[in-house]
């Protein structure tokens, strides 16, 4: 019989494993050195042509157009929306 005390002595060698495999095989990897190097570019670059005299008019206008397509999303997470779609 599986007991508790199992349970948790695999979910923390899960755990241990997990985080060995991402340090010695994902971490600092040329793909997750790509994405960054991706990540860095695209900020550089936005931040160069970005019109600095109306920054808080497109922040506010980006956050508001994120909030209008993610908040649909976000309510059906059980911990953000209402009981109501938690139990659904």
């Amino acid at each position: 019989m599986v007991t508790d005390a199992m349970l948790l002595d695999a979910r923390i060698l899960f755990n241990q494993l997990s985080l060995q495999h991402y340090l010695q095989s994902e971490l600092f990897s040329r793909g997750w050195c790509s994405i960054v190097g991706m990540l860095v570019v695209i900020h550089y670059s936005w931040w160069k042509l970005l019109d600095k005299s109306r920054i808080m008019e497109i922040l506010l206008f980006g956050s508001l157009l994120y909030h209008g397509c993610c908040s649909q999303y976000i309510r059906k997470i059980p911990h953000f929306g209402n009981n109501k779609t938690a139990v659904q």
